[in-house]
């Protein structure tokens, strides 16, 4: 995973590991870090996005 901002907006970049045996708990963990950094969660960045 790749993060970066321009000082306003927050870039990812992410790549799945298809041999992880439990990829559910890297969907969880990268939301958590991204809710941590924006104060937004996953349901309100999609209805953000969605606008």
């Amino acid at each position: 995973m790749e993060l970066w901002t321009d000082g306003k907006k927050l870039f990812a970049i992410t790549e799945t590991d298809t041999s992880y045996e439990k990829p559910q708990e890297t969907i969880k963990n990268y939301n958590a870090l991204i809710e941590k950094l924006t104060g937004y969660t996953a349901k309100e960045r999609k209805k953000l996005l969605s606008k």
